[in-house]
């Protein structure tokens, strides 16, 4: 809330599937909440299909004002539309997610059979795009996923209750890779941080 805590800090994360630094609507949007007071992170989803005001467009889908202005009118929306004082934003390109994802060894997701196979088909695409060799997920159940498995978990959308499960998958994703940044040592937080933030569009300094 624009009237909360300064102990609370509201950070917009956008994941966006962008090619040869193309226009791109944010495919998924979330709102990092880091509440320093309870040593403390939250992560909510916003709708990206959610049809609010775009200032200077009129009412649209939300995903659309990242196509419009950028990671700026973006994080504006948000704070019109829903009361917000976001100042930073991290902006992830698909294939870049999955580099973050390697660089923290994988995460631990438990996979069920019908999201296997609608992932690999995603992860088909990835790999077709990026000219690489697919690395698809080869069974059910729970296991350490690769970046392009994760990401193209994160991206089923025709298994469960459509975007609210997608989202879900999205905000499970995030959460494993902040445990592995938690388990890390002290001491590998800047050379992570260094593989990091060249790779990603955003507010934040070092």
């Amino acid at each position: 809330n624009a009237e909360g805590s300064k102990d609370i800090i509201n950070i917009a994360l956008f994941g966006v599937d962008q090619r040869n630094n193309e226009q791109c609507r944010s495919d998924s949007i979330m709102i990092l909440s880091v509440d320093k007071l309870h040593g403390k992170i939250k992560v909510a989803s916003v709708m990206r299909d959610s049809y609010v005001e775009i200032e200077g467009r009129g009412k649209d889908k939300i995903a659309h004002a990242y196509f419009y202005g950028g990671p700026v009118l973006a994080v504006k929306t948000l704070n019109q539309n829903f009361n917000l004082d976001i100042k930073e934003y991290v902006t992830v390109n698909f294939e870049e997610l999955a580099t973050i994802i390697d660089a923290v060894g994988g995460v631990e997701i438990d996979v069920s059979e019908a999201e296997r196979v609608n992932a690999n088909k995603s992860i088909k695409e990835q790999a077709e795009s990026q000219k690489i060799n697919p690395d698809y997920i080869e069974k059910a159940g729970l296991q350490t996923l690769s970046g392009i498995q994760a990401v193209g978990y994160s991206r089923i959308r025709y298994v469960g209750n459509g975007d609210y499960q997608r989202t879900a998958r999205q905000r499970l994703v995030l959460e494993k890779l902040f445990e592995k940044g938690l388990n890390m040592k002290f001491t590998e937080y800047g050379k992570f941080a260094k593989k990091f933030l060249p790779i990603v569009k955003t507010s934040l300094d070092y």
